[in-house]
């Protein structure tokens, strides 16, 4: 009995003691033996069986019941893991401010306390103490608020697994040694502002309205697979070692993360990191070390990076988002005097964009002291490079670049690896008639200067016409005088000939001059313009002989249209028709197949009438008719009459010849062509059909290098 009303003695005092969150004066007995009963019972693990079951029985303590009775060890040992229990906030809180008393007497460190799968029931507010022992709390959960506000962790703390079920407030805590909060969930909201981790920190699991604003890494700070809901803010946050955010996600938004004004000191991985619907947001944030932020994937989602000096290399290979931005203009809410506020975005040493792929990606100002590798990126939408400075080598090797390119004061210092072809975008085949569409979208001349100067350097040579063409298109509207030109040369010219740079131009030119030429020829009936090539009476046609002397009279064996269409076979048998001893039948024979090589029933023949229009002895033949009885006389089988439709196919075969004949020789218009007004014609159309190759040739010696040394070599100037 009297042991049992000590124990019942020893109990109130210590709930008393635990109510009032205080120790009275050393000098009470009763408060010695009561403290050092409270620190040897939760301090040290060590538990009285009597004492044990009466905190049992206690509100303060409770077994789970899922726990037996049976099970509650009659003694716990020094550093024995509490767990599957259920503790009042209450007491933890007043156990851990009784290990802060005892370690500010001697500053002897207590032994670890461990607790695993507790349930640690009601609101625990652990302001301002100092927790000196490790504390652990492996996969616990909290049912009601915390707070460890101004709470300074002197060992190694562990919350990995557990489970804030509302507020958790760690501000301006400091952990002197590791923190681990991997796997923990914060389900309602976490703050760490002016938090200060000292030692290595973990994140790896649920962290819902995180709050790191002006918190502070000397470790390393580990986020790796961490998970980010609703908002996140690292608002003047520093990371003074190396930062991971490997395979983090960042998930149902309800703001964009924010890294404004964080320095990282160190190198910060990135790598792996999942955006849904949200932008990171890097305002005026120092990187000093590494930045590797690569296979990001966020089709929906995007980065900016605004104000800020990356000082070291920059890898952001591989990035999968809707918007990649390095600039603060375009702003939808801001103006230019605003968007002026913030310093161009400045890459000290390389950058790396490989396998970059964006619908928007704006790098407006930014300016590359480094090597900028663009190689195999892809730009879907829009790319904006205005005002961009490479002051070092910059390769765009198989980029894609958008149908929307922005160009306009950008400055290349060094070496540039682009061609031609990116810039333009070759239709359909069924679309070939719109032309090439440039990507480049701009206005002024130097744009184009810039360009062609980088084609020259690259040795591409068709990037050096196109941008010498498109600068010549933009020239009537250029905003400067001396760039400026007139109006009208400049679109003769380039309808011309392409400002000499559209050689296929001047081939229609000349196409549609030969067939205009031919179409006067035709109105003009140039068929009765020709010399007499043959003219056959009734009497000639009866005589062989003479038939084959009018032939060969008429023709001028080296230039004749009429000579040049016979075949050679049929040219010597007319060179031996004046042998009078060639039998008649042989002979009349001979002359029906030359008479048939004129005819106009022969297609294979080129488009020259040299039978014309005559008149006979009696009547008046002219044109197909004359024809046609020639061939009966000789052949005496020829019965069908000649149609209206082949008389007009024949003066058209014979207007497209004489066109032709006419354009490469000047007097040949002058000599078949019987009235003045003709050869008047003919001659003009001649010089300027010459003139037009004459351009044609300049045109084809712009595009064509190799043909351009060649005549160079033949006619040097």
């Amino acid at each position: 009995m009297a042991n049992m009303e000590t124990t019942n003695r020893c109990v109130r005092v210590t709930k008393w003691l635990l109510s009032c969150g205080r120790a009275l004066p050393d000098k009470i007995l009763v408060n010695s033996v009561c403290r050092i009963t409270f620190v040897m019972v939760l301090g040290s693990g060590f538990w009285h069986v009597d004492l044990s079951s009466a905190f049992a029985q206690s509100s303060l303590v409770t077994t789970p019941k899922s726990v037996a009775r049976s099970s509650v060890p009659q003694t716990l040992p020094p550093e024995k893991l509490i767990e599957n229990r259920s503790i009042a906030a209450r007491l933890l809180l007043s156990l851990l401010r009784e290990l802060q008393y005892e370690w500010a007497k001697d500053h002897r460190t207590p032994p670890r306390l461990r607790l695993s799968h507790c349930t640690i029931q009601g609101d625990l507010h652990a302001r301002d103490l100092v927790v000196p022992c490790d504390l652990q709390f492996r996969d616990c959960i909290f049912t009601g608020s915390t707070d460890w506000e101004g709470t300074t962790f002197k060992k190694s703390t562990s919350f990995s697994g557990s489970t804030f079920v509302s507020d958790a407030v760690f501000d301006k805590a400091t952990f002197d040694a590791s923190a681990d909060f991997s796997e923990a969930s914060f389900s309602t909201s976490c703050s760490f502002r002016s938090a200060v981790f000292n030692q290595k920190s973990y994140f790896s699991g649920l962290i819902m309205d995180g709050d790191f604003d002006h918190t502070i890494f000397t470790a390393k700070a580990d986020f790796n697979s961490a998970l980010f809901e609703g908002t996140l803010d690292f608002t003047d946050a520093n990371f003074k070692e190396r930062a991971y955010f490997l395979a983090a996600k960042f998930r149902k938004m309800r703001s964009d993360p924010s890294f404004e004004r964080t320095t990282f000191a160190g190198i910060v991985y990135f790598q792996g990191v999942s955006l849904q619907t949200c932008t990171l947001s890097f305002i005026r944030t120092r990187f000093q070390g590494d930045v590797f932020l690569t296979n990001l994937d966020g089709p929906d989602s995007g980065i900016d990076f605004i104000d800020l000096t990356f000082q070291g290399r920059v890898f952001l290979d591989g990035l999968r988002l809707h918007q990649l931005k390095f600039s603060s203009l375009n702003e939808p809410n801001s103006n230019e005097a605003t968007a002026r506020l913030f310093s161009p975005t400045t890459f000290e040493k390389t950058a790396v964009f490989r396998g970059l792929k964006c619908d928007i990606g704006d790098f407006q100002e930014a300016n590359f002291r480094g090597y900028a590798d663009f190689s195999s990126a892809r730009f879907e939408r829009t790319a904006n490079f205005n005002s961009v400075s490479f002051e070092a080598d910059v390769n765009f090797y198989a980029t894609r670049l958008p149908p929307n390119l922005y160009l306009d004061d950008i400055r290349f210092e060094k070496a540039v690896y682009v061609r031609w072809s990116q810039l333009t975008e070759y239709p359909q085949w069924w679309q070939i008639l719109q032309g090439t569409n440039v990507k480049v979208k701009t206005n002024k001349i130097r744009t184009w200067e810039t360009l062609d100067q980088v084609f020259v350097r690259a040795n591409d040579i068709d990037g050096h016409i196109e941008a010498t063409f498109q600068k010549r298109l933009l020239a009537p509207n250029a905003a400067e005088t001396f760039e400026r030109e007139n109006r009208l040369t400049n679109w003769l010219s380039l309808i011309w000939w392409g400002y000499g740079f559209r050689p296929w131009q001047l081939v229609g030119w000349l196409f549609v001059a030969y067939l205009l030429f031919a179409c006067i020829c035709r109105h003009m009936d140039c068929s009765s313009a020709i010399q007499d090539d043959l003219m056959f009476t009734g009497e000639e046609i009866k005589n062989p002989v003479r038939i084959a002397r009018r032939i060969i009279e008429s023709c001028d064996l080296n230039n004749s249209p009429m000579w040049d269409t016979l075949s050679q076979a049929t040219r010597q048998q007319l060179l031996r028709f004046d042998d009078p001893t060639l039998p008649p039948d042989e002979f009349r024979a001979q002359v029906a197949t030359i008479l048939n090589e004129l005819s106009i029933s022969d297609t294979l023949c080129p488009a020259t009438v040299v039978l014309r229009a005559g008149q006979s002895e009696h009547t008046k033949v002219t044109g197909a008719e004359l024809v046609r009885r020639n061939r009966q006389l000789i052949l005496g089988t020829f019965t069908a009459e000649i149609s209206e439709e082949a008389d007009s196919y024949v003066k058209w075969r014979t207007a497209l010849a004489f066109s032709r004949r006419a354009s490469f020789s000047i007097d040949y218009g002058v000599k078949n062509a019987r009235t003045p007004s003709l050869k008047t014609i003919a001659i003009v159309y001649s010089i300027v059909f010459k003139i037009m190759l004459f351009f044609l040739v300049a045109a084809l010696t712009n595009v064509s290098p190799f043909l351009k040394d060649l005549i160079g070599k033949l006619l040097p100037i």
